[in-house]
């Protein structure tokens, strides 16, 4: 008899009595604060829904975009350790390598890329005090 009681079934119990709870805190809700979970669900599917299009639609825009823009930094400015530092965390470079592009100028820093991340990055450089230029 004490083997057909095993530790699964404990679990199994378990889980039932976690369930019955959840039915319970439902119950409550929808009396108490007049909660609907049927509602709530849907309209977070709609929710979810309306972002996956807004995504769709922002990834086709980037896409049909010309990826032809040139940044290019023309003088480093007063605060040469901020850019290098900028510079490191837009492109994801080492510091030899950053320190080579801003010693360098004028430089490409990005090539091919949209207007809009052309942009980003400019206003993020000329913010520490860079001069830069979309080509």
């Amino acid at each position: 008899m004490l083997k057909s009681l095993s530790y699964f079934d404990f679990d199994y119990f378990m889980l039932a009595v976690f369930v019955f709870v959840i039915y319970l805190v439902l119950l409550v809700a929808r009396k108490k604060f007049n909660f609907n979970i049927d509602n709530f669900i849907v309209s977070m599917f709609k929710k979810i829904f309306k972002r996956n299009q807004v995504e769709a639609q922002t990834s086709a825009a980037s896409t049909s975009d010309s990826r032809n823009k040139s940044l290019v930094m023309l003088d480093v400015g007063t605060n040469k350790a901020t850019v290098i530092a900028t510079l490191r965390q837009i492109m994801g470079v080492d510091l030899p390598t950053a320190q080579n592009m801003v010693s360098k100028l004028p430089s490409t820093i990005l090539s091919n890329v949209t207007e809009k991340e052309a942009d980003i990055n400019k206003a993020a450089l000329e913010f520490v005090g860079a001069k830069l230029e979309i080509r």
